[in-house]
């Protein structure tokens, strides 16, 4: 296979656009050896892990989600909250997060939890299921 320079580009100019692609990929690489100098072994990060402080027992295999035990520990102000802190909740999606805000906009703070219910999408089986994770103001 012969490689044929476009027609677009003089001998000279095609020259110049090689010996430049050249230093970039040369460059790349200097920067890349360079890196890999800096590179923790998995020995550190161990001991580094080893000397974290321990977490409660409630923690433990849940990262990057919420439980039921977590959001009874620390219930969520619903008269404070934004939409993502609602969507915790179970049976509270987006839209209803949204109604909660929208009714506590309209009609102010709620007083206690119990008012929720006011909320259109809310009734007494929804109420019950949060309302050990949800708190209005200092309550």
């Amino acid at each position: 296979m012969v490689f044929r320079r476009p027609e677009f580009l003089s001998a000279s100019d095609f020259r110049a656009v090689l010996f430049l692609t050249a230093l970039l990929l040369i460059g790349g690489a200097v920067a890349i050896f360079q890196k890999s100098k800096d590179v923790i072994t998995p020995a550190v990060i161990i001991s580094q892990i080893d000397a974290l402080p321990r977490q409660p027992s409630y923690l433990y295999g849940h990262i990057g989600s919420v439980t039921k035990e977590m959001l009874t520990i620390n219930r969520i102000n619903i008269n404070t909250a934004p939409i993502d802190s609602f969507t915790l909740l179970p049976g509270i999606g987006t839209y209803l997060a949204k109604r909660i805000i929208e009714h506590r906009r309209n009609y102010g703070a709620f007083r206690t939890v119990d008012d929720l219910i006011q909320v259109n999408g809310i009734g007494e089986a929804k109420l019950k299921a949060i309302r050990n994770m949800i708190r209005a103001g200092d309550e």
